[in-house]
């Protein structure tokens, strides 16, 4: 038998409550995401009305974010990194594989 409809409550309960925490997660990551620009002597961030300029001497590292397709930035002197998503012509790999995507290799070989 299916059990009595007060019991059927905890499945309905229990996606509404992974649908907030999604929703909550989104608007988290959405307000650290920055749209980047690479140059051959610059990096462009650009978060709504600001744009800043980096030189590569600037940037301490740029790594990729396992799993979720995002990669994440670190300037020399700030504490804040940046997060950004790679462009449209990039593979997905959502961490599968043990090489880093072209985009990292070719920024590694930018800023050397």
């Amino acid at each position: 038998m299916r059990g009595i409809p007060e019991n059927n409550i905890k499945g309905p309960l229990l996606f509404f409550s992974v649908g907030l925490l999604f929703i909550v997660l989104y608007f988290l990551v959405a307000a650290k995401l920055k749209r980047v620009a690479f140059g051959k002597k610059r990096i462009i961030v650009m978060d709504r009305n600001k744009t800043q300029h980096y030189e590569w001497p600037e940037i301490k590292s740029i790594k990729m974010i396992p799993y979720i397709n995002c990669y994440k930035l670190k300037i020399r002197g700030k504490k804040q990194r940046i997060y950004f998503l790679p462009d449209q012509n990039s593979a997905s790999i959502y961490g599968m594989f043990q090489s880093e995507p072209q985009l990292a290799e070719m920024l590694k070989k930018k800023g050397k």
